[in-house]
């Protein structure tokens, strides 16, 4: 439906800076005409976007421009819903279990269709504490101290600022930044035998985690070997 497109190309926009015209078109599924149409819709309805020209030009929504209606219909509450369950059980954070029980006061769940059960990635005891422990450490930029074994099974100490939490491949990874090899690195939790808060300040602002562990996964070009044995009938 056109309205549901009209609020996605929105919050679309309200979350990155500029898109250019081709980027809406295959995001949607229309054509460029489709969306050049689309927007003037929105600037008619009073969502101040603005464009630009240039290599660089686009679409986007002038700063400090916020959505004061409510524009979530039943289905995005399940899913928020969803999602926040599934991280709860994967997680168990008290932020997270105060955030699921605000949702759950602003819509009574009836109907839900998908259920999101992760609790196993915790792992052990150890995991669930250091998530929190790294959790806290990233809030407040304090370097953490990890002793660490590696695929090799070679165990070493570090000195590491901690950026952000990653649930991939099946387990929890720290992703931080090593002075002492200064470089981004991916720390697998189990593999963590002792972390703890030690005084120190960055080296640097590192800036938007996300995008550096994008590039740092990108730039990862380790090879693996994996042996199939054929087994006995």
């Amino acid at each position: 439906m056109k309205i549901d497109r009209l609020i996605s190309i929105t919050f679309y926009l309200l979350n990155r800076e500029t898109v250019s015209a081709s980027q809406l078109a295959l995001q949607f599924e229309v054509s460029k005409r489709t969306i050049q149409r689309d927007i003037d819709v929105l600037n008619q309805a009073g969502i101040p976007i603005v464009s630009t020209y240039g290599a660089e030009g686009g679409y986007s929504i002038i700063d400090g421009f916020k959505l004061v209606k409510q524009t979530a219909n039943l289905d995005d509450y399940l899913n928020i819903i969803t999602a926040l369950k599934g991280l709860e059980s994967a997680y168990g954070g008290k932020k997270v279990s105060a955030t699921l029980d605000k949702m759950l006061t602003v819509i009574k769940i009836e109907k839900q269709r998908i259920f999101i059960d992760l609790s196993s990635v915790r792992e052990s005891i150890c995991v669930g504490q250091n998530l929190w422990i790294i959790e806290k450490a990233i809030d407040e930029r304090k370097l953490l101290k990890i002793n660490y074994t590696n695929a090799e099974n070679f165990s070493y100490e570090r000195i590491v600022e901690p950026l952000a939490l990653s649930y991939r491949w099946y387990a929890w990874y720290l992703f931080a930044f090593c002075p002492q090899r200064n470089a981004y690195r991916l720390f697998k939790l189990p593999r963590i035998s002792c972390l703890e808060t030690t005084p120190g300040f960055f080296s640097r602002e590192h800036g938007d985690a996300e995008k550096l562990m994008q590039n740092h996964m990108k730039s990862d070009n380790r090879r693996y070997c994996v042996k199939v044995r054929r087994g006995s009938r």
